[in-house]
């Protein structure tokens, strides 16, 4: 069902992409009803299928606004938690997106970035969750590709 839906909605103008980005955006801004202090909330978990649907369908236009969507709400990504819905958000289709090389490094920088401002906070409580990403992107997807932003944002010898 879900595929259909994302199929129709994918096909639509850009326009009517925004309010699926917009939904997540109101998720992410308010933390009290994203989070319950074990687990999402259950419209953290009903938004994440049929954005996963929908992601899977998207046209480029969608795909290349996911970096400014990251960096416009960078703001609302201050827990753990909100940063790891966003990572399994955008995640499982950075595969996907390998006909837009350049739009992929921007998505991933954008992730980085929301990483290492957390991580910098010391807020995080599992900052290795953080260091098996980077990993996981490192050596799946760009390797030297963020050689120098990491060493920039990194002491790494």
């Amino acid at each position: 069902m879900y595929n259909t839906v994302s199929l129709v909605f994918s096909a639509l103008p850009f326009s009517f992409s925004k309010a699926v980005f917009a939904r997540i955006a109101d998720l992410l801004a308010d933390s009290t009803q994203f989070y319950n202090g074990t687990t999402w909330s259950s419209s953290a978990q009903s938004l994440l299928l049929p954005t996963h649907s929908f992601l899977q369908h998207c046209k480029n236009d969608c795909v290349d606004y996911i970096p400014e969507f990251i960096n416009q709400n960078s703001t609302h990504l201050q827990t753990e938690c909100q940063v790891v819905y966003v990572f399994k958000l955008f995640s499982p289709f950075l595969r996907h997106w390998d006909r837009n090389t350049n739009t992929r490094k921007q998505i991933l920088y954008s992730l980085y970035q929301v990483m290492f401002s957390l991580l910098s906070e010391n807020s995080a409580s599992n900052p290795d969750l953080f260091v098996d990403f980077m990993y996981f992107i490192k050596y799946v997807f760009v390797g030297d590709e963020f050689k120098t932003l990491l060493e920039r944002l990194c002491d790494i010898p």
